[in-house]
């Protein structure tokens, strides 16, 4: 009929050239088992089995944990979507941003900043950034097919040997660089595959910013996705000039169709065979998205070290006091919890005490074991006090509001996830201190989540919450067998006690006899 397939590149497409498959499961794997080489699961294998070769567990069970976090077809994705591979090759051509008709359509969102390089301008500044870094990481992988994780564990490495800087100082700018990358425009927070501002920003902070976006591209409007509408339905903002098409299909949700001719915008949806009128928005919009923010979480950790606290407020739920803070760097908003809590020892010794720096070293013993549990958290003073400041996960729902609306089933299928969750919280300790609130589901993502862990790393090694029948997985199992006296000194060792950190590893060995 004349017409044509104009395909952009999202913020997932990039994460998957550079080798980020946090995102992908199932399927997603098993499709490119027939494209995976036996050279490169072995020789990923070997670097693991030699990462891992003091964790106390035979060559069998490090094995079966190398192949449950990376299933079959895992390296099959990597090649394919590698620079050279069939589906990493034609994305690199293809385009962030495109203007048809006079609308920009493109996955994310745009600032003024962006806007200010042109059409041709961002679209290359985009693939620059992310062939720069593929190019980085060929510099630092010694010929190896590294994935995200490793990529970045190598590049830290290197970044930090001094003497690199003398003998190969290419490759130790690549390492830097690599460190670095997330201020390219391919995975920039204010990039055109990430920026959410054109979605969820009230219409008078945003009308601005989209007048000169407009103005500088000649454009009439902006269609984006990359956000889920509330509504579900494919919504108009700001007179039109903002069409939000992302209806939240990869939650379940059914599609719709947004058409355009003559200037006209309509609705098309499949399951009634029919056209509906486009949703308009409130000028106030959505303000905070209702997913958890996909960044990395090296990302959030420089945002919230880097971030200005716009507003505070003192919330106190059950007892339990802290601040909620809206902070923003450049254009991201977000809001964190800031706890200054630092409880002295009182008369037993054994007694858990409640500190905020055990909530910074929940998060790093949580990432230490790869779990993915706590939500990112540093250590941050502001103005006069320190405390922990961690990233406040909007979209999650907890245990009290669960009970409250008498919404069980919303944990069926997450069973093997509760498990784990409850293994966890007795590795940290501390009994049954931990509010229900602090246990957290997000229900679109069905993932759990763990906040308020100031209350834990007794001196204590009761294993206080372990479930019956507890069981764990291999890959957790060699979570916990990587902890040892030497990781966590570094890891949590400004945190945590010698004989906090003796006591967790008491635990850690009780669990792992009990779960078997």
């Amino acid at each position: 009929m004349g017409g044509g397939i104009h395909v952009i590149l999202g913020n997932h497409e990039v994460l998957n050239i550079v080798g980020d498959l946090r995102f992908v499961e199932g399927r997603g794997f098993s499709d490119f088992a027939d494209l995976e080489q036996a050279r490169d699961r072995s020789a990923a294998l070997s670097r693991f089995r030699s990462a891992d070769i003091n964790v106390g567990m035979s060559s069998g069970e490090v094995a079966a944990a190398f192949n449950e976090i990376h299933p079959e077809g895992y390296f099959g994705r990597l090649r394919a979507f590698s620079p050279d591979g069939t589906y990493g090759k034609w994305l690199l051509e293809k385009p962030a941003v495109v203007k048809l008709n006079g609308y920009l359509f493109l996955h994310g969102g745009l600032t003024d900043d962006v806007a200010a390089l042109g059409l041709e301008g961002i679209n290359d500044a985009v693939h620059k950034s992310i062939r720069d870094y593929i190019a980085n990481r060929a510099l630092i992988a010694d010929g190896h097919h590294l994935t995200y994780n490793e990529t970045r564990d190598v590049a830290e490495a290197l970044a930090g040997k001094r003497s690199l800087h003398r003998r190969e100082p290419e490759k130790a700018a690549a390492a830097a660089a690599i460190v670095d990358h997330f201020d390219g425009l391919a995975f920039s927070p204010e990039g055109p595959l990430w920026y959410r501002g054109n979605s969820v920003e009230i219409a008078q902070i945003e009308r601005a910013s989209l007048e000169v976006v407009l103005a500088n591209l000649d454009a009439r409007g902006v269609v984006v996705a990359h956000t889920p509408t509330a509504s579900g339905s494919i919504n108009s903002r700001l007179g039109g000039r903002i069409i939000r098409t992302d209806v939240g299909m990869a939650y379940g949700r059914a599609p719709l169709c947004m058409v355009v001719e003559n200037r006209r915008m309509v609705v098309y949806d499949p399951r009634r065979k029919g056209f509906l009128s486009l949703a308009t928005e409130s000028a106030q919009g959505e303000r905070w998205s209702d997913i958890q923010e996909q960044l990395p979480d090296e990302q959030i950790e420089r945002f919230l070290q880097r971030a200005k606290v716009v507003d505070r407020i003192l919330v106190e739920r059950k007892g339990r006091k802290g601040e909620a803070l809206a902070l923003k760097h450049k254009k991201l908003e977000l809001r964190a919890v800031f706890l200054t809590d630092d409880e002295a020892p009182g008369n037993d010794p054994k007694a858990p005490l409640r500190r905020y720096a055990h909530e910074v070293a929940s998060y790093k013993l949580d990432r230490l074991m790869g779990l993915g549990l706590v939500p990112v958290t540093i250590e941050r003073k502001l103005e006069d006090e320190t405390g922990s400041l961690q990233i406040w996960v909007q979209a999650a729902i907890d245990s009290t509001q669960i009970e409250e609306l008498g919404a069980q089933e919303l944990l069926e299928g997450l069973e093997d996830e509760l498990m784990q969750a409850r293994i966890f919280m007795t590795l940290l300790g501390g009994g049954r201190e931990r509010a229900d609130f602090a246990k957290m589901l997000l229900p679109k993502e069905r993932r759990l989540m763990l906040a308020d862990n100031t209350k834990t790393f007794p001196v204590s090694t009761e294993l206080t919450e372990l479930p019956e029948g507890c069981r764990v997985s291999a890959g957790f199992r060699l979570g916990m067998r990587r902890l040892d006296s030497a990781s966590l000194k570094k890891e949590v060792g400004d945190y945590l006690s010698g004989a906090q950190i003796k006591a967790l590893l008491a635990r850690r060995d009780g669990i792992l006899e009990a779960c078997g």
